[in-house]
Formats: C-alpha cells, sequence, structure tokens
C-alpha cells in the first residue's frame, strides 16, 4: 500500500485512535493503582519478618482504631499509620522510602472529612485484622490475598463515592 493510499484510508476511519489520550484517572484512583501494586507483596513481605513485638503493637493500632471509628480524621490518620508499620516490619529501607513517597497522606487528608461512613469503617477494621492475622500465623499467601482484598474494598468504596464504574478486570 502506498504513503498516499494509506493517508486516503486514515481520513475516512478518522484519527489514529492509537493516538488519543485517555483521560487521566483522578489522583485517589491512581494511588489505588500503586497501592495494589506495592501493598499485597508488601504485606507478604512482612508476615516473612514480623516480630512478636511488632504484632503486639499491631494489636494495639487495631485497637486504637476502634476506638476512634466515629472520629473520619483520627481513624484516616491511624489508618495510614497502620500501613505504614505495615511497611516498616518489611525493614527493607528501600520500600520504606518509596512507599513513604507515595503516602496517603496528602491525597486522603481531606476524604474522610468529606465521606467515612460507619461502614467502612468497620469494613477496614474487618479487613486490617485479617491482614494482622495473617502477619500473625506469618504465612506470605495470606497476608498478599489480605491486602490485595483490603486494596479492592477500598477501590470499590472510591469508585462509588467518586461515581466511576468499576473497572473491567
Amino acid at each position: 500500500m502506498s504513503q498516499h493510499d494509506l493517508s486516503l484510508l486514515a481520513r475516512r476511519r478518522g484519527p489514529d485512535p492509537s493516538k488519543r489520550q485517555p483521560p487521566r484517572p483522578d489522583p485517589l484512583l491512581e494511588l489505588v493503582e500503586v497501592r495494589r501494586l506495592f501493598e499485597p507483596a508488601t504485606a507478604a513481605l512482612a508476615a516473612a519478618r514480623v516480630t512478636d513485638a511488632d504484632l503486639a503493637e499491631f494489636a494495639a493500632r487495631l485497637e486504637v482504631m476502634a476506638a476512634v471509628r466515629n472520629d473520619p480524621a483520627a481513624f484516616a490518620a491511624h489508618d495510614v499509620a497502620f500501613h505504614q508499620a505495615v511497611t516498616s516490619v518489611t525493614r527493607n529501607e528501600m520500600l520504606m522510602t518509596l512507599l513513604n513517597a507515595v503516602s496517603a497522606h496528602a491525597l486522603l487528608a481531606d476524604l474522610p472529612h468529606r465521606v467515612l461512613d460507619h461502614d467502612l469503617a468497620d469494613i477496614v477494621l474487618a479487613e486490617h485484622t485479617a491482614i494482622h492475622a495473617a502477619l500473625e500465623a506469618r504465612d506470605p499467601t495470606l497476608a498478599h490475598a489480605a491486602a490485595l482484598l483490603h486494596v479492592n474494598t477500598t477501590e470499590q468504596w472510591l469508585r462509588r463515592h467518586l461515581g466511576n464504574v468499576p473497572p473491567a478486570h
């Protein structure tokens, strides 16, 4: 096919669809994409390295989260701290630096003030408890699965509140 034929074909079909840029996802959903990549693997690594002292700290964190579940700002702060604690249990400085760079602090700072319902707090607590149980079992596969489920729950909740349709997986 000649260059002229290709040019005619392109004009009949319209612009090249491969050159169109899809719209950028909401920044919160971009954060979920990053979390989906890193958090399950981080939880698995943490399960292999967790100590009894770490487990006691997680149990205490869960108690505090339960106590502040009606205070969206405090709950969100403890939620972020829980995830940071999982990362710190890996004892991997590079991973901690990387995940701190994409921390939820900035993006989630005002979200809890806008929308945090009691059902979500209960779900987050249950899923954090499942992550804790997987760490306590020192089971990397279970920790990976529990963290992946938690990130998926977060994504589905965000999509409902942002008015986005769930992606086809």
